[in-house]
């Protein structure tokens, strides 16, 4: 589809309040050391929704009432969501309200379905630019409901992530659609004081921090079905890794292939392996799902590139810094360094990998079914992927960026299709064929 096919009309803009006052002792949200260091940037996350075979504007509307009056009593819950960032150490929660769009898209459903994360397209299904670090000043949370021609649904949500991880926007989001469908399902109370209480916020902050240019990188999405993860799992087995986790596994082979593919073009001596590491499951004892806030920390694994690289070695390296990391319980977030790197050595490679595994990214039924997938928009760095769950929760998806020039190699890399699939578009089965976005499942 040519990116000058779909129009987007935008039909109304609204703020959304919260239901009920936020009482006044909890005006003040104190943010955590862990807040203060991430991105002001939004957390950009589209559903989408196929058609329900009816396309009347009763529909539409009887949806955006859900939406809407589920949002607002979702908001009583997050109050944090809709107030103001007051200074860089806390967030004025006086129910200021978060934006809510409605928009009509010129074309079908399935017109974007080959269309990449990072295209033009999926900018204009989003409330608010790519990148944009308007948070600082403005909404903390926007959200845009879009309603294709063929009655299909894209719901764009976008969260400042100086608010929220990965587990607390999926969490929310689940939560606001527990309260539209009225599920039965008991609803997670978010707890906001957990983070600033653990890790208090600090008027000097000093942390190391890796910089990387977007440069000129494309995305591959694919399918480790249940066979493919398994066998994988076998292969990189080991006595000193005799059981490794999915994640574990998908992440040493992953790297082990973007670090062949950057072979194949520059010498490089040194690779660094970073991953997000959830913090919940890290500090003794462990923090519940409701500790919403950012409970991120990014563990570093160095090697030295000398001869083949061997998928046991990797992971036991990956297995043996976590150890070390989980032993310290997370103290070294407290002895972060002013270091500032401007892209890579020469004879260095970089490759950052973060997991949704387990978090609930498909629970997003707000009444009219799961989404047959969703997305994260953002312009990506190269040597960056995503893991997470397929929508049935049997296989894995992985969605990785490299330069194109390292593309070309990875995705014909035979040790990496002997356990994936390359898939098109953005979402699908886990067969990775894709489903149609325009019929009822």
């Amino acid at each position: 589809m040519a990116s000058s096919t779909m129009k987007v009309e935008i039909v109304s803009r609204e703020t959304i309040k919260p239901s009920s006052p936020t009482p006044h002792n909890l005006n003040i949200h104190k943010l955590s050391l862990l807040d203060q260091m991430m991105f002001i940037e939004y957390i950009p996350v589209i559903y989408f929704y196929p058609s329900s075979g009816k396309t009347t504007p009763n529909i539409q509307s009887e949806r955006l009432h859900i939406l809407k009056e589920s949002l607002s009593k979702t908001l009583t819950r997050y109050y944090p969501f809709a107030g103001r960032l007051r200074d860089e150490h806390s967030i004025e929660c006086y129910d200021q309200g978060v934006e809510f769009v409605e928009a009509r898209i010129s074309c079908a459903l399935s017109d974007v379905q080959q269309q990449q994360p990072d295209s033009e397209e999926f900018q204009k299904l989003l409330p608010i630019e790519v990148g944009t670090t308007s948070a600082s000043t403005s909404f903390l949370l926007l959200i845009q409901v879009n309603f294709f021609q063929c009655g299909g649904m894209a719901i764009a949500v976008c969260l400042t992530h100086k608010i929220a991880d990965g587990l607390s926007f999926f969490t929310f989001v689940k939560t606001w659609a527990l309260i539209a469908s009225k599920s039965d399902q008991p609803i997670q109370v978010p707890d906001f004081s957990v983070g600033s209480s653990l890790f208090p916020p600090t008027d000097s902050l000093s942390f190391h921090h890796i910089k990387f240019p977007l440069g000129n990188c494309v995305m591959r999405r694919l399918i480790f079905r249940p066979s493919g993860v398994a066998a994988l799992k076998t292969k990189v087995a080991s006595p000193s890794v005799p059981n490794p986790t999915r994640a574990e596994a998908i992440t040493a082979l992953l790297w082990k292939c973007a670090i062949t593919s950057a072979r194949s073009i520059r010498t490089i001596r040194t690779s660094i392996g970073n991953r997000a590491i959830n913090l919940r499951n890290v500090l003794s004892p462990n923090l519940p799902v409701s500790a919403t806030s950012n409970f991120l920390a990014y563990v570093a694994t160095h090697i030295n590139i000398e001869g083949e690289l061997e998928l046991q070695t990797l992971i036991r390296q990956l297995r043996n810094v976590l150890q070390e990391y989980r032993r310290k319980e997370g103290e070294s977030l407290l002895g972060y360094k002013d270091v500032e790197i401007e892209g890579e050595a020469d004879d260095m490679h970089f490759f950052s990998c973060s997991s949704l595994v387990g978090m609930p990214t498909f629970d997003a039924d707000f009444g009219w079914g799961k989404p047959i997938g969703w997305t994260y928009v953002r312009l990506m760095f190269p040597n960056t992927a995503f893991i997470r769950d397929t929508r049935d929760g049997d296989g894995v998806e992985v969605l990785v960026w490299l330069s194109k020039e390292e593309m070309v190699v990875f995705e014909r890399n035979e040790e990496l299709l002997a356990f994936a699939t390359l898939s098109p578009g953005f979402y699908g089965d886990s067969s990775g064929y894709g489903i149609n976005p325009n019929s009822r499942l």
